[in-house]
């Protein structure tokens, strides 16, 4: 169950309903004018009253609020857990900051709340949530075989590296929470 926007230039289904499709998933698309489409609610509270799931999981602030708000409609028979994945903050308009302060009134209500390191734990307890309903998962890389010493010494020769020079790669949004300035 998810919402999608439709832009112009953009008909057609996303990547996402396409990998779900690809994948044999039952995926229900609600559309939306806009980020806080009301007119959502009355599709998503149906939906979650025919599928009545025992669980729902929401990954941003906007799903969380939509979430919180349905939930406390629903009769207590179709009551379900909710598990609220927090993905960590960036600073990057005035009005994403505030869509993020909704995670005040929402992420508490949780019944679980999984984030991806324990610095988060700290910002969310200054949002109001208990830490008993926290997890930490953090993000994961799976070990690969190791590199031929011959690629290496190849793609140096290419980037026009020395043999002795250091080489540091970091994948990431370049944004203070990422950590470069530690790194470096």
């Amino acid at each position: 169950l998810t919402t999608r926007r439709r832009r112009p230039g953009r008909d057609g289904p996303s990547e996402f309903e396409r990998a779900a499709a690809a994948a044999g998933l039952d995926l229900k698309v609600i559309p939306e004018g806009f980020r806080f489409d009301p007119r959502v609610l009355g599709p998503l509270r149906r939906a979650l009253l025919e599928a009545r799931p025992d669980i729902v999981e929401s990954h941003d602030s906007k799903s969380h609020f939509l979430v919180k708000m349905l939930r406390a409609t629903l009769p207590a028979s179709s009551r379900f857990g909710w598990i609220a994945f927090h993905h960590g903050y960036t600073r990057t308009s005035l009005a994403v900051r505030a869509y993020q302060q909704l995670d005040r009134l929402t992420l508490p209500r949780a019944d679980v709340v999984v984030t991806l390191c324990r610095p988060f734990v700290t910002d969310l307890e200054r949002r109001g949530v208990p830490t008993s309903k926290m997890r930490v998962l953090s993000n994961f890389v799976d070990r690969r075989p190791r590199v031929p010493a011959g690629d290496c010494e190849a793609l140096r020769r290419q980037l026009g590296l020395e043999a002795g020079d250091f080489v540091l790669l970091s994948v990431g949004r370049l944004s203070s929470e990422k950590g470069h300035g530690d790194l470096l």
